[in-house]
């Protein structure tokens, strides 16, 4: 009975990751960057390992001349997951930053 409740626990959480991410790419495409951000570090303090949330505060950082912190976010981003679906755009981002 107790292996339900944590996968139920960790499927609430994926929800309420996944919300946070959409919630922050909202803020983040109508140049709310100061709304997005903290949202971001949140999703991070949580899973510090959370490729998306890297890739996305990558993007930020690259949006605000912040490079060398949009590599690093970037290249963690990429380390944590090379074929998930952030990767691309963290690649992309990365090579436009160096």
């Amino acid at each position: 009975m107790r292996d339900k409740s944590i996968t139920r626990h960790a499927s609430v959480r994926e929800l309420e990751i996944d919300n946070a991410m959409r919630t922050a790419a909202r803020f983040a495409g109508l140049g709310k960057i100061d709304k997005a951000v903290p949202i971001y570090q949140r999703i991070l303090s949580g899973d510090p390992n959370h490729a998306g949330a890297q890739a996305k505060l990558a993007e930020l950082a690259f949006a605000t001349n912040a490079f060398d912190i949009a590599v690093g976010l970037a290249q963690r981003a990429i380390a944590r997951e090379p074929n998930g679906p952030y990767a691309l755009g963290a690649t992309l981002m990365l090579g436009q930053t160096l």
